[in-house]
């Protein structure tokens, strides 16, 4: 996948930039699955596992880091193994002296070893782990959903980005009425709980939301020098459409 984001002034029509959507569309969903970590994991949590290595989880690693950067805990950093995206991994955050990080051979191994699972891989064949080798207290979430079916109906809470995107899973009818509780929007919101035990198993699943994509482009384009209006970010703005 590939994407450009032509940005305009609303007021005159006139465009105002070209951006990367690939750089934008892979930071802002690794930061939205970073937020959605911080409010949703077990308080302290100290043990981190990540599927698919790439650029998305990268941004989503980088950003987690940046909301603990104070806290004097060290981390369990659980890997997968496959061709040299660890060890790449690993060397993009080597600054960081308070992770230690491990490199394993499958999938379940990461689960089991996670307080938090982030999965950035766009192809599952099968479900990664037995739904009941996850451990209490996890929390998981699928920048992809492949992977996770098993899950559904047994986890404690699910969340989503956007319901909409989520009502064609093959059992959402079941878990609509089951354990679903809404958006990580409401959480934050404080419309709905998010986790209220540390022995739950949740998801979220974090699959991404165009208009993140807006505002990211937007600030970057006021944060290189332009002459921007400020943007209060809990109110749509009217200065740029997209």
């Amino acid at each position: 996948m590939t994407a450009k984001i032509l940005l305009f002034d609303s007021t005159t029509g006139n465009a105002l930039a070209l951006l990367d959507g690939d750089y934008i569309t892979a930071f802002r969903t690794g930061a939205v699955a970073a937020l959605a970590a911080d409010t949703l994991a077990v308080k302290n949590y100290n043990r981190v596992g990540i599927f698919g290595l790439g650029n998305t989880a990268c941004a989503a690693f980088d950003v987690l880091t940046s909301i603990e950067k104070n806290s004097a805990k060290n981390f369990e950093v659980f890997l997968l193994r496959y061709k040299n995206q660890a060890e790449n991994f690993i060397a993009r955050f080597n600054h960081l002296t308070n992770i230690n990080f491990h490199i394993v051979d499958t999938y379940e191994e990461v689960a089991v070893n996670s307080q938090i699972l982030i999965s950035c891989v766009s192809y599952a064949k099968d479900f990664f782990c037995p739904v009941e080798k996850y451990p209490n207290g996890i929390l998981i979430l699928p920048v992809q959903s492949r992977g996770f079916q098993n899950c559904d109906l047994i986890f404690d809470k699910i969340f989503a980005d956007y319901t909409a995107q989520i009502k064609d899973f093959k059992y959402f009818p079941q878990f609509s009425k089951l354990n679903y509780r809404g958006e990580l929007t409401d959480v934050l919101n404080g419309t709905i709980d998010g986790r209220t035990d540390d022995n739950e198993r949740n998801l979220s699943y974090n699959l991404g939301i165009a208009a993140h994509d807006m505002v990211f482009a937007n600030e970057i384009y006021c944060r290189i020098g332009n002459d921007c209006d400020e943007v209060d970010l809990q109110s749509p703005t009217e200065k740029v459409f997209y």
